[in-house]
C-alpha cells in the first residue's frame, strides 16, 4: 500500500477553502438536479485545478465535495461568534461569511428537496383516492341504472336494494377518504419531526467529538510540559 503524498497530507490554507467556496458559491453545484450533481462538482473542481494559486493536485469532484462537507458542518456545529472579534483578519472574515451564506442556500436547498418529496407522496396517495372514488360512484351509477330498469319491469325491491348499496359505498369511500387524508397529514408530521431529531443527534454527536478533541489536545499539552522539563 502506497503511502500519502506531502500534498495529499498536507492541511488546507484559509486561502485554499476561501477559494473553494466561492467557486461552489458560483456554480452551486447542490442545487443542481439529480443527474447532474457530479457534473456541477467536477466542474468546480476543474475550475480549482486551473488556478495559479491552488495548488492540490488530484483535486477532483470528490475531494472537493468532501472538503465542502467539512466546512459546512464545521459552520454548521460551532458558535460562530468569535467572527465580531476584533482579532479576526479580513481574509478569515470573508471566509464566515462566505459559509454563512452557503449554509444558508444548503439548508434551503434540503428544505425544498424535503418538500419536494413529501409533496409527491401527497399527490400520488391523493390520485389513488380519487381513482377509487372514480370507481366507486361508477358502481353507483351503475346500480342506479339497474334500479331504474327494475323499476321499468315492477323490480321495486331490486331498486331498493341498489340504491342501499350504492349510498353504502359513497359513505364508505367518502369516510375512507378522510381517514387516509389525516393519515397522510400525520407521515408528514412524523417525517419532519424524524428529519429534525436526526439533525439534532447529529449536531450533539458533532459538539461532542469537539469537546473530546479539546479534551484530547489538553492532555497531550500537559503531557508535553512534563517532557519537556
Amino acid at each position: 500500500m502506497g503511502y500519502p503524498t506531502p500534498t495529499e497530507c498536507r492541511k488546507f490554507t484559509d486561502d485554499e477553502d476561501i477559494m473553494l467556496l466561492r467557486q461552489v458559491n458560483a456554480e452551486r453545484p447542490f442545487e443542481a438536479r439529480q443527474g447532474e450533481i457530479t457534473k456541477a462538482g467536477t466542474s468546480v473542481a476543474r475550475a480549482l485545478n486551473e488556478h495559479a494559486d491552488f495548488r492540490r493536485p488530484g483535486f477532483d469532484y470528490k475531494k472537493a465535495q468532501h472538503r465542502f462537507g467539512i466546512l459546512i458542518e464545521s459552520h454548521r456545529s460551532f458558535n460562530r461568534d468569535s467572527s465580531k472579534a476584533s482579532d479576526i483578519n479580513e481574509g478569515y472574515g470573508g471566509k464566515l461569511q462566505l459559509l454563512d451564506e452557503l449554509l444558508s442556500a444548503v439548508d434551503d436547498t434540503n428544505s425544498d428537496e424535503r418538500d419536494r418529496l413529501v409533496q409527491t407522496v401527497v399527490v400520488s396517495q391523493r390520485s389513488e383516492l380519487e381513482g377509487s372514488i372514480i370507481r366507486e360512484e361508477a358502481l353507483s351509477t351503475l346500480g342506479k341504472r339497474k334500479s331504474s330498469e327494475n323499476d321499468k319491469d315492477g323490480g321495486s325491491t331490486n331498486t331498493s336494494r341498489f340504491a342501499k348499496l350504492a349510498a353504502a359505498i359513497q359513505e364508505d369511500t367518502k369516510a375512507d377518504l378522510e381517514f387516509r387524508e389525516a393519515e397522510l397529514e400525520f407521515r408528514k408530521y412524523q417525517y419532519e419531526r424524524d428529519i429534525e431529531e436526526r439533525e439534532k443527534d447529529s449536531e450533539a454527536a458533532r459538539g461532542q467529538a469537539h469537546l473530546q478533541h479539546e479534551d484530547l489536545t489538553a492532555m497531550l499539552n500537559i503531557l508535553q510540559k512534563k517532557y519537556d522539563k
